[in-house]
């Protein structure tokens, strides 16, 4: 699943409906402590940015894996291409 994250303050109960469909777990834990603080910044500047999960295997059962990216960090196809990626 992908979401766009446009409002910080929405960024929480983002993340609890994600938890309710299928749990975080524990090992997502360390990406909520660290990353909700920066991603909510990082809205607030007016980045957009992309929230995305899939259920995985972390080792310690299925659970959901979080991960973001914003516009900024992909390349644009000019840049992908001078810089020797193709």
């Amino acid at each position: 699943m992908r979401i766009r994250l446009t409002n910080p303050a929405m960024l929480d109960k983002v993340l609890e409906k994600l938890d309710e469909v299928w749990p975080f777990g524990e090992d997502n834990e360390r990406f909520i402590e660290h990353c909700v603080p920066s991603l909510k910044e990082k809205i607030t500047q007016g980045q957009t940015v992309i929230l995305e999960t899939e259920i995985g295997n972390m080792g310690n059962g299925i659970v959901q894996i979080p991960s973001y990216w914003t516009l900024d960090e992909l390349p644009t196809d000019e840049e992908f291409l001078n810089n020797g990626n193709e």
